[in-house]
């Protein structure tokens, strides 16, 4: 997929609340079904917590929409030549969780932040040392920033899959279902179709919020079509279902 950056035109925090106010609200749902379809086709999977499941994916989609969002912004302020500040994101996240009471998707969301900058890592840097001490720059620079060390760890960690097409020469898409079949304790008996099914559902996750963005920045005569958000999501349920 090519990225189509255009210069921004919406607030950070008008974006992210828009985004999250719909997210939380309809995520649950879609995610509920696809636990019943993956429990059906999957005996296995019918022993996965289905609260504990939706409580995963949520945090998977909330993370993969900042990580989305820092790859448009840097591609934008390359392309516009802006200054943007790319802390505000991830500082306005934390925020709005904590007011609606869900500091614990906050929390959660921290594994799947670390997991995409081992994914960072292994693509970019030759030795683990390197890519430390890049790590330390991202954190420094970000530290000054935000004045919130959770918040500075986790950016420098996004910052370590610095594009999109960062995200497809790393496979980060496989490495977090890794991470979320173990969170699961799902890894040892999940089987081929399972694991492709939740790699392509978390790449879908990725790639939606980018159409997303693109969408909420371009203006009136650009739009040709309204990408909703969950289109990604239901598009893949339907998929699965003409499968059988």
């Amino acid at each position: 997929m090519d990225l189509v950056v255009r210069k921004p035109i919406v607030k950070t925090e008008e974006l992210c609340k828009k985004v999250y106010d719909i997210r939380l609200a309809e995520v649950p749902d879609v995610f509920e079904k696809l636990y019943d379809s993956l429990s059906s086709e999957d005996p296995s999977f019918a022993k996965v917590n289905a609260s504990s499941f939706i409580c995963e994916l949520q945090a998977i989609d909330c993370e993969l929409f900042g990580l989305a969002w820092l790859h448009y912004m840097l591609e934008a302020s390359k392309l516009h030549k802006l200054k943007e500040d790319l802390e505000v994101e991830i500082i306005y996240t934390k925020s709005y969780l904590k007011n609606l009471n869900l500091s614990a998707l906050w929390d959660l969301m921290a594994v799947y932040n670390e997991a995409i900058a081992v994914a960072g890592r292994e693509r970019t840097y030759p030795t683990a040392n390197a890519a430390q001490i890049m790590w330390d720059g991202f954190y420094k620079d970000l530290m000054h920033k935000t004045g919130d060390p959770d918040c500075a760890t986790r950016l420098a960690n996004r910052f370590m899959l610095g594009s999109h097409d960062a995200w497809h020469e790393a496979d980060a898409s496989q490495k977090l279902t890794i991470v979320l079949a173990n969170q699961l304790g799902f890894f040892e008996s999940m089987n081929f179709k399972t694991a492709f099914g939740f790699e392509s559902l978390i790449n879908s996750m990725y790639i939606t919020y980018l159409n997303h963005i693109d969408s909420a920045n371009a203006t009136p005569e650009e739009i040709k079509r309204t990408v909703h958000v969950i289109k990604g999501l239901r598009a893949f349920l339907d998929k699965k279902k003409e499968r059988g």
